[in-house]
């Protein structure tokens, strides 16, 4: 760059910022590092203080002032457009240089338009562009605390307002609002300076020579304005000096209010919006009977405007916090709360919001507080997906509940809250939920009156049962009933239940039991109890069988014949039933036999032996039937994650029983093949499961065992059950690659569903792995070679499709300057188009394609 020199004439010094304006231009871009830009940080520094010292003539104007300003206007545009190409990490050093580059520029645009104080031949388009540079190069130094730069400027901006009252007279209407417009920016600009400078009483001078001209502020001017006054009144807000804050917030929403409510931006709007609120804050927070009334107005006003929304709604709620003791409307406040439990949008904070006013409802009134959080817990909680919020919300709602007046009808309320909150949810409480809650009610029972007691037991019963609590919660809530047996037929009916639930055969007992003695004539109890214990699946015949019971002379209880028949009903019951049944029941009835089989004693006959082992196989594929049906209709994520889970199980129990089978080579040809295809069935369930469980390593396994079935079907439901889920490439690409094959070696006379896989596979992992994509491409050619060879040609179609895919890939490593690669992929292509069956027209196009990349040139 070239030398710049203070010295000298101001013509010399005029050409020495030229040359160092020109050099910025042509380096600005690519100065990056510290080191580059610190020697041209001090040079522009000595440039701007010689330009800033430089006195303004009509001669210089003529003589340089074309120059001048076409240079500055370059520089300064440069150096805009350099600020927003750069990323928000851009080094200080070089967003001073940015900064000071654009104070050269706006110094030597002052030169090239300014006359001085005389102001002759001053044009107003050229004050106007003066004062432009120089609003938008003093907030910059303002924002960046570089007070020093701002003061420059501003006082070259001072100048040119004392311009204006000589101007004025001879003005248009449109110049002279222009005129007022400027003075004010430059007045609020001086207004921000001083307040960040916390010069008060220069700041509290300039305001007052803007307040003179607020009739004549324009939206932006008094958006500008307001956000300066506003950003002092915060300060004063954080620091707890509400008087002043008051006096800056106040001044400020005055500002903002000036212009007409449709000529903001949405910007101004919003802000308008925020500094309500805080001046509302603070004066509310001065205490004064003036100022509560004052807040109260403005809420009402800014209500009046955009309705009752979340932000009116809080400041209505905070304006009503700091009412006097004997006027505080507690309905109000609870309408309130209610209109943000209507608006609620599922925000941690707003979460919190709503979390600390219902509190406060509650203190000042338990009921209506009770009353707004059972309304929050139906309406948003429970359905909201958040069990922390569940959690969190239940347990303040039972706190709410512990410190009411100890009434039966308020265990009640919050019991019907809770039934309601899992039925919106569609699950129980979470057990550490349950747990806390069940406490909580149980010592609230025990401060009620003890006439109360068998209502709120009967109440925390139900509600133990309904919300899932915890196996030890409930032993304690029944353990207390049974000590003084209930008479009313709904608590025994809910022992029954538990008892089902927890496989408490004394509990089930002690309800049927009081059922049957209450002598009730309506049988809906006793039907309920009939349900309920087939659906809940009760295993007490297998738990009794492990127990190895005896008679009082030392035999079994279960003989192999009492085995035989448990074995064989359960079976037989769960075939017969299974277009009747729910799925579920069948799956446990098949388990029951299978539980029952694992007690046969070693020694029994080998026909006997043969006969459970054939019935335990077949158990296994229906229950691995039925569960691969319950999976796929799951909503529930987790349950569905479950039950393929416990399908594998029998899947692998399936093939174990198979196998022993072989080498015990017990099986005639007809069982074989039933087995076989049942086993292939199977496999491919087991894969499904495999896949929704993200289990990807074993696919290739689970195809591998399908081998021995021999099932070409079976290969073609695993292929598409493959390419329907989201298998990664790599692992799709091993076991869909071994299901190919193994079509290809049991169905060569058709290659098109081949051919078909073949490019479902190429598609699904070119994108993401290009060497597993160019060996997808090496068999296809393989294969259609193969194809070719025995007289059955592959789909003419698939290869023009996997050809054109294929170089389009090789064009793409072209672009990319991979030759290698590209010619690479491009001799596949080649390869593979002598299969397309076109008479070589595709091969024809390559080939021309091929030569113009050329890359077989020396």
């Amino acid at each position: 760059m070239g030398s710049h020199r203070t010295g000298g004439s101001d013509q010399e010094k005029v050409k020495a910022l030229l040359e160092l304006a020109k050099s910025l231009q042509e380096h600005l871009p690519s100065l990056i590092d510290a080191p580059s830009i610190n020697p041209l940080l001090q040079r522009l520094s000595e440039a701007t203080q010689t330009a800033s010292c430089v006195v303004p003539k009509s001669a210089l104007k003529k003589r340089s002032g074309v120059e001048l300003a076409s240079r500055a206007r370059e520089l300064f545009n440069l150096c805009i457009a350099t600020q927003r190409s750069q990323s928000a990490e851009m080094l200080p050093v070089r967003t001073k240089l940015l900064l000071q580059s654009r104070l050269l520029a706006f110094l030597m645009m002052h030169l090239a338009l300014w006359t001085g104080e005389e102001g002759l031949d001053v044009k107003m388009g050229d004050v106007e562009l003066l004062f432009s540079m120089a609003f938008k190069v003093a907030r910059l130094f303002v924002d960046d605390e570089d007070h020093g730069s701002a003061v420059t400027v501003l006082q070259k901006a001072a100048e040119y307002t004392l311009l204006f009252p000589r101007l004025r007279p001879s003005l248009d209407p449109e110049e002279l609002g222009l005129s007022h417009r400027l003075e004010a920016e430059y007045l609020i600009l001086r207004t921000a300076l001083a307040l960040k400078e916390s010069r008060i009483d220069v700041a509290e001078h300039m305001y007052a020579k803007v307040e003179q001209l607020r009739a004549s502020l324009d939206p932006t001017s008094a958006e500008n304005l307001a956000e300066v006054l506003f950003d002092t009144g915060k300060r004063y807000l954080a620091d707890n000096q509400f008087s002043m804050a008051t006096r800056w917030l106040g001044r400020a929403y005055k500002v903002i209010n000036t212009p007409a409510l449709d000529g903001l931006s949405r910007r101004a709007a919003e802000l308008r919006l925020i500094l309500g609120g805080a001046f509302v804050n603070a004066l509310l927070s001065t205490e004064e009977p003036q100022d509560f009334e004052t807040a109260s107005n403005i809420v009402q006003s800014i209500s009046s405007e955009v309705g009752e929304t979340p932000v009116v709604l809080v400041l209505r709620l905070e304006v009503l916090q700091r009412s006097r003791p004997g006027v505080f409307d507690k309905e109000a406040y609870a309408t309130c709360i209610l209109g943000l439990v209507r608006s609620f949008n599922h925000s941690e904070s707003y979460y919190r919001l709503i979390e600390q006013h219902t509190w406060k409802l509650f203190q000042l009134d338990q009921d209506l507080g009770c009353n707004v959080t059972d309304e929050w817990l139906r309406t948003r909680i429970a359905n909201s997906e958040r069990d922390t919020w569940v959690e969190r919300a239940v347990l303040r709602r039972l706190s709410m509940s512990v410190r009411q007046i100890s009434t039966p009808t308020a265990l009640d309320s919050v019991t019907n809250v809770l039934v309601d909150v899992c039925a919106l949810q569609g699950k129980p409480l979470t057990a550490s939920t349950a747990t806390a809650a069940h406490i909580i009610i149980w010592k609230k029972i025990e401060t009620l009156p003890e006439s109360d007691h068998a209502e709120a037991r009967k109440s925390r019963l139900r509600s133990a049962i309904e919300n899932n609590a915890p196996k030890e919660v409930l032993l304690d809530v029944i353990s207390r009933y049974i000590a003084e047996p209930p008479s009313e037929p709904l608590a025994n009916y809910l022992i029954h239940k538990a008892g089902l639930r927890y496989q408490i055969h004394d509990f089930v007992k002690q309800g049927l039991e009081s059922l049957a003695k209450a002598g009730t004539k309506d049988p809906t109890f006793l039907y309920a109890c009939i349900l309920d214990a087939q659906t809940n699946g009760d295993n007490l015949s297998v738990e009794d069988i492990k127990r190895d019971p005896k008679d009082p002379q030392g035999d079994l209880l279960y003989t192999v014949k009492e085995l035989h028949w448990f074995c064989k009903n359960s079976y037989n019951l769960g075939i017969s039933r299974l277009g009747s049944w729910d799925l579920d029941h069948i799956i446990r009835m098949m388990q029951v036999g299978l539980a029952v089989r694992e007690y046969y004693p070693s020694d029994i006959p080998t026909q006997e032996a043969d006969d459970i082992r054939l019935r335990s196989t077949l158990s296994h594929f229906v229950v691995a039937s039925a569960m691969v049906s319950v999976a796929r209709t799951q909503d529930d994520v987790e349950r569905q994650s479950q039950v393929y889970s416990s399908l594998r199980q029998h899947v692998v129990a399936f093939d174990t029983q198979i196998q022993e089978r072989m080498c015990l080579n017990n099986m005639d040809k007809l069982t074989s093949k039933d087995l076989y295809q049942k086993f292939a069935s199977l496999l491919l369930f087991d894969l499904e499961a495999a896949v929704h469980l993200e289990l990807y390593t074993e696919l290739s396994e689970i195809v591998h065992r399908a081998k021995q079935c021999a099932s070409v079907e079976t290969f073609k439901s695993m292929a598409d059950c493959l390419l329907r889920g989201h298998v990664p490439p790599r692992d799709l690409y091993s076991a869909l690659r071994q299901i190919i094959n193994e079509i290809w070696n049991l169905e060569r006379f058709d290659p098109a569903r081949l051919a078909k896989y073949m490019r479902c596979l190429f598609q699904a992992v070119l994108p993401l792995e290009s060497e597993l994509g160019r060996q997808i491409l090496q068999e296809a050619i393989s294969k259609a070679r193969a194809s070719a060879e025995s007289g059955f040609s592959f789909p003419p179609e698939e290869v023009q499709w996997l050809a054109t895919v294929a170089w389009n890939h090789a064009v793409d490593y072209w672009r990319l300057r991979n030759d290698e690669e590209c010619k690479l992929w491009a001799q596949l292509v080649l390869e593979l188009v002598q299969y397309a069956a076109d008479g070589g027209h595709l091969g024809q196009q390559i080939q021309e394609h091929y030569a113009k990349l050329e890359l077989d040139a020396a």
